[in-house]
């Protein structure tokens, strides 16, 4: 399914690990990727910590950024 459906996610072309986000109601995730297209997009990953401390992703989200690159 994730070959098929997200490609980027496969296979992209540059990846940027930014670190977790903590603004929201859990920890956030944040990868910036770059597919073979020239396409620029955000994978979004819930974080939870299990009950032995360790992190684990509870979702995903993969948006595709619009605009201009600055």
């Amino acid at each position: 399914m994730v070959e098929n459906s997200y490609g980027v996610l496969s296979n992209p072309l540059h990846v940027r690990f930014n670190g977790i986000d903590r603004r929201f109601k859990s920890a956030v995730y944040r990868v910036g990727l770059i597919s073979h297209d020239g396409q620029r997009w955000l994978a979004l990953y819930p974080m939870i910590v299990n009950g032995k401390g360790i992190w684990k992703i509870d979702g995903g989200r993969l948006l595709r950024l619009t605009g201009t690159l600055i």
